[in-house]
């Protein structure tokens, strides 16, 4: 390509695939990610590389496993045996754009490491959750302004009245998302006016994270009667690795919802989703009346997925549901990337960082571990693609707690150092209610995938896989 894309990313934080028109949702509206799907590609078998906020983030940013960025779990936890930052030195996709010439600017949640990160990270302008706090208190002091929050649901999870779900006075920009587009917008508007140089910028919104506290408008577009529940919501977990029942019922209090709750729970976090939705739609129509929309390539994507009552579990944690594991990634670039294109190929979040760099027609400065998706863009296959994606874990506020899984169109393998293991035939068992691990029936099937965990664990340098004796490293297979 002889002129170079600008580059958009719209990240937002635990969308659930299954939440999205494009992935067939029935029940959540998203007509603004369905524009762009139809305009561009849908990569229906995308999968984060950790079910957790920096982690994830980090390996997006970086194209490295976890067990080589070094930020192991989120860094607001401050354990003494992870890294709180990435390394001095490290490229990320701001970094590699910013030194070919691009703008670079992120407004919003950040979470890999500190924000003030950022700028040695690779951004030029940043817009961070504290900007809001201090426009928010700068329009409101003295004026005593609070917005209401009512029919909450709540439970005694990391503080004492957590709100799972609620709906709130607030909206416009005294809503978090809502202002942080518009600083993004504005931003925009300033690349149009000058066009001296291609932008890459990042609009990370901390929704639709729990909790799923929403305005008054976007509420009422669900009624929580009207919404299913998921197949697997009771769960007994009884044939289930034990931190599973720990987590519901001693972390998280889960298991003390009722459908009822439940349904509220889903019918805010739907809200919460289409109010992000209206944001992405706002930006796409920008870009259109910017005279923009042509030069840039847009990607939607999230960190990792969101559980909502999936098992009776609530947020994400030790668990390795595809609830958590299956993440959209769409995105377009018109006259480059087919319409209504659609990509079937196991990957992974962390591919999108090679991806965009060759996007844009520059070079990795060192080897990553994540391969580009870009021939995929362009409608071609890659015979050597793996038929299979790698997610590890290393822990959160519930403890250090490790475990690793594989995937593939039709298993999931799930290891478990110190309990029993998951294994799940994906076609005859979708919502995953039956633990194959022990069953006879697929003693060959879980030898394969211990198989595949131990080439996975080989080329990501994951001793806590190749260390045990199940498993053995494929260098040291006959």
């Amino acid at each position: 390509m002889a002129k170079r894309p600008n580059v958009l990313i719209f990240m937002v934080d635990q969308q659930r695939s299954d939440a999205c028109g494009c992935f067939g949702s029935q029940a959540c509206r998203t007509p603004g990610l369905d524009r762009l799907a139809a305009e561009g590609i849908r990569f229906t078998h995308a999968y984060t590389s950790t079910t957790l906020c920096t982690p994830a983030r980090a390996s997006f940013w970086t194209g490295l496993w976890p067990t080589h960025h070094g930020l192991l779990i989120n860094t607001h936890w401050r354990h003494p045996v992870t890294k709180g930052r990435l390394d001095e030195g490290v490229a990320t996709l701001a970094t590699i754009f910013r030194s070919a010439g691009y703008a670079t600017a992120h407004f919003g949640k950040w979470h890999v490491g500190p924000d003030s990160d950022m700028p040695r990270l690779g951004f030029e302008h940043v817009v961070t959750r504290q900007d809001f706090a201090d426009a928010r208190l700068s329009l409101t002091r003295g004026a005593g302004q609070r917005f209401e929050l009512r029919d909450v649901v709540e439970r005694g999870y990391i503080v004492a009245n957590y709100p799972f779900a609620g709906i709130t006075s607030a909206d416009g920009e005294d809503f978090l998302e809502i202002w942080l587009c518009r600083r993004a917008e504005e931003w925009l508007a300033e690349q149009a006016r000058h066009q001296g140089r291609p932008f890459l910028g990042c609009i990370s919104l901390p929704g639709p994270h729990p909790g799923y506290v929403v305005p008054e408008r976007c509420a009422a577009m669900y009624d929580p009667d009207a919404m299913p529940l998921w197949p697997n919501v009771d769960d007994a977990l009884e044939d289930k690795p034990a931190v599973h029942r720990f987590f519901r019922d001693n972390v998280t209090r889960s298991g003390t919802l009722t459908h009822a709750e439940w349904r509220t729970c889903i019918a805010r976090y739907y809200a919460f989703v289409t109010l992000i939705d209206e944001q992405l739609g706002r930006m796409l129509r920008l870009l259109d009346d910017l005279d923009l929309a042509k030069d840039t390539l847009v990607l939607f994507v999230t960190d990792h997925g969101d559980l909502i009552g999936a098992h009776g579990l609530w947020d994400k944690g030790p668990t390795m549901y595809d609830e958590q594991l299956h993440i959209p990634i769409v995105a377009r670039y018109p006259d480059v990337i087919a319409a209504g294109s659609t990509c079937d190929a196991m990957v992974s979040l962390m591919d999108v960082m090679p991806t965009l760099v060759e996007a844009a027609g520059l070079a990795l400065p060192a080897p990553v571990d994540a391969r580009s998706l870009w021939p995929f863009f362009l409608g071609q296959t890659m015979a050597d693609w793996p038929d299979d994606v790698y997610v590890q874990y290393h822990g959160e506020g519930i403890s250090l707690y490790t475990m690793r899984a594989v995937r593939t169109r039709r298993h999931k393998y799930v290891y478990y150092p110190y309990d029993r293991h998951e294994l799940y035939d994906e076609e005859a068992d979708p919502w995953e209610l039956r633990n194959r691990s022990e069953d006879p029936a697929y003693a060959s099937v879980l030898e394969e995938m211990k198989g595949r965990m131990a080439a996975w664990a080989e080329r990501s340098a994951d001793v806590v896989v190749e260390w045990n004796v199940g498993i053995t490293p494929m260098r040291q297979r006959s």
